[in-house]
């Protein structure tokens, strides 16, 4: 999909309005659900600003109108509009922008694209229950697709996912989560790859410990910890905690697997000093020695 303005000197040529294509895209999303990936550029010859969209249909009707023409259409009321059968051609000319090196005018265009999941979610997502039917852990995060063949080679061309890049992270966790639906907590064939982004995933984010490694509810402690009030099961991350003169305390694996008390900071911070609980016999300058750290046991 092509978007272009009026001709002559038209206002709105003279830069790149992301608001018009997101009006744009609400006006087409009243009829069918789509993703998307836009960008705007400038042209090289006059500079005028104009955008290209790749529409991902999932679901509902594509407008009727006539293909590879210059139309005016109402969703489009700056100028014309023109719709194309999307092509190899099209996504890689779209997804330079993306790229390091630019020019001088790539440098000054705009790159949009739907992010809630990232696009091409659904495909790492069929990837990783292709490996959990074979009864496979993925060991690389190499990929490919059949019609896409190498000019040297004569084979399909094979595409690597950077490790730090949310689909990787994304057709991992598919496989972990897809897994466990279908074996319990039947184990995975050994995968360093698997156990990498699973250590990652503990250290970032610990409180979600809980629900990676039990299938159920977590256990509850038989004590709370020193000081502590009544343990409180969290289902939001299938976690008990505990208030603490100190702070607030989490129940739930360590990355050994052990299960002990953590701080977890920048939360609810320390109930006792905002007088939302009191502790009999405790004030809020109370201590109980050598503050707690992440991982610390009480």
């Amino acid at each position: 999909m092509t978007l272009t303005y009026g001709g002559g000197d038209h206002p709105a040529a003279q830069f790149l309005t992301y608001e018009h294509v997101q009006r744009w895209l609400v006006e087409v999303r009243r009829k069918a659900k789509v993703r998307y990936l836009a960008v705007g550029e400038y042209g090289s010859e006059k500079g005028r600003a104009h955008w290209h969209v790749l529409l991902f249909y999932e679901s509902g009707k594509v407008p009727e109108v006539e293909l590879n023409k210059r139309i005016n259409h109402k969703m489009w009321p700056h100028g014309f509009s023109q719709w194309e059968e999307i092509s190899t051609q099209a996504i890689r000319y779209c997804v330079k922008y993306v790229q390091k090196d630019k020019g001088a005018l790539e440098k000054q265009a705009k790159f949009a694209l739907s992010k809630r999941p990232a696009l091409g979610a659904k495909y790492f997502e069929m990837l990783a229950a292709k490996y959990v039917d074979a009864g496979l852990s993925p060991k690389e995060l190499e990929y490919s697709f059949p019609d896409v063949i190498n000019k040297k080679t004569k084979v399909p061309e094979t595409f690597r996912l950077p490790k730090q890049s949310f689909s990787a992270s994304h057709f991992v966790g598919s496989f972990v989560r897809l897994w466990q639906e279908k074996h319990g907590n039947n184990r995975w064939p050994s995968s360093e790859l698997v156990d990498y982004f699973l250590d990652r995933e503990a250290a970032r984010t610990p409180l979600d410990l809980g629900k990676e490694r039990f299938a159920g509810r977590v256990p509850k402690p038989e004590r709370p910890p020193p000081h502590g009030s009544e343990p409180v099961y969290s289902p939001t991350v299938n976690a008990y905690f505990s208030d603490t003169p100190i702070a607030r305390l989490w129940f739930y694996r360590n990355n050994t697997g052990d299960l002990v008390w953590h701080e977890k900071l920048g939360k609810a911070g320390n109930a006792v000093r905002n007088n939302r609980i009191v502790l009999k016999g405790l004030h809020p300058d109370v201590s109980t020695g050598v503050p707690l750290s992440k991982g610390r046991r009480v």
